[in-house]
C-alpha cells in the first residue's frame, strides 16, 4: 500500500481528509505532520514520505479542509496570496480539534503501535505547539513555528515532551517573540528550545530560498533524538 486519502470524523460531525503514509515495517510509532500554510503540496508531501522511510506511519491532514478542500499550494504568486487569505481566516483552536482527531485515528489503524508524534513546519509548528497543550501526543517537533508566542499560555499545560526550533533571523518570527517563548520554555523539563544562529525562516524546506542543508540536518537529527526516546519509553497504563 502507498500514499492514499482516508477520510476522519472532525470534532463538529462533518469529516476531513488527511493523506496516509504507511511504514516500511508496520506496526510503528505514529507521526502527525501539520503543514505549512501552502497545504500539502509537492514540498509536504516529500517531508512526509521521508519521516516514513525513517519508520514512521504518517498522517498529513488537510488542515485548510473547511474553507478549501485538498489544499495544494505553491509559494508565489496567485497560490501564495491565496495561501495568506486561507490562514487569516484559520482558527487555531479548531485545527488543535482536527490535530486530536488525526492522533486518534492514526494510533487505531494497525500500521501504528499506539504511540503518535505531531510534527509540525510554520504554521504547522504553532499547531504542533497546540496540540501539545491541547491533546495527547506522546511528543511534539515545531520547526518555526509563527504564531507561538501567541500562545505561550500552553506550557502550563503540556505533558509531553516538545522541541522547538527556531532561526535567529527568521524574518517572521521577531526577537521579542523569540525571547518570550525563551522565558516560557526555560526550566519547563519538558520544553527544549534549539535557536540556529544566522538561519531564516523555512530552512528546512529545499524549495525555499532561506533553506540551510546543515540547520536542516541538526534540525532533523534533534528532532529523531527525541522521538526515538519516546518510541522507546513505556506506553502509560490506565489505572
Amino acid at each position: 500500500m502507498g500514499p492514499a486519502f482516508v477520510s476522519l470524523p472532525a470534532a463538529d460531525g462533518a469529516a476531513f481528509d488527511a493523506l496516509f503514509l504507511p511504514p516500511p515495517r508496520a506496526p510503528a510509532p505514529g507521526i502527525v505532520l501539520l503543514t505549512e500554510i501552502f497545504g500539502i503540496n509537492a514540498e509536504m508531501r516529500a517531508a512526509a514520505a521521508q519521516w516514513a522511510a525513517d519508520g514512521y506511519a504518517v498522517l498529513v491532514p488537510d488542515l485548510f479542509w473547511s474553507q478549501q478542500r485538498r489544499t495544494d499550494l505553491r509559494y508565489e504568486g496567485e497560490d501564495r496570496a491565496r495561501a495568506f487569505e486561507l490562514y487569516r481566516a484559520y482558527d487555531h483552536e479548531r485545527g488543535a480539534r482536527d490535530v486530536a482527531a488525526c492522533l486518534a485515528a492514526l494510533r487505531a489503524r494497525p500500521e501504528c503501535t499506539g504511540k503518535a508524534a505531531v510534527i509540525g513546519y510554520c504554521f504547522g509548528g504553532t499547531l504542533a505547539w497546540l496540540a501539545a497543550a491541547r491533546s495527547d501526543p506522546d511528543a511534539a517537533v515545531s520547526f518555526y513555528g509563527t504564531q507561538i508566542h501567541r500562545y505561550l499560555d500552553a506550557a502550563a499545560t503540556i505533558r509531553c515532551p516538545v522541541s522547538l526550533h527556531l532561526g535567529d533571523a527568521d524574518a517572521h518570527i521577531p526577537a521579542d517573540a523569540v525571547a518570550a517563548t525563551h522565558a516560557a520554555c526555560d526550566g519547563h523539563g519538558l520544553i527544549e528550545l534549539h535557536l540556529y544562529p544566522t538561519i531564516g525562516h523555512a530552512f528546512m524546506n529545499p524549495s525555499r530560498p532561506t533553506f540551510d542543508g546543515a540547520a536542516a540536518a541538526l534540525a532533523r537529527e534533534r528532532a529523531i533524538a527525541l522521538l526515538e526516546r519516546c518510541r522507546r519509553a513505556p506506553t502509560a497504563k490506565a489505572n
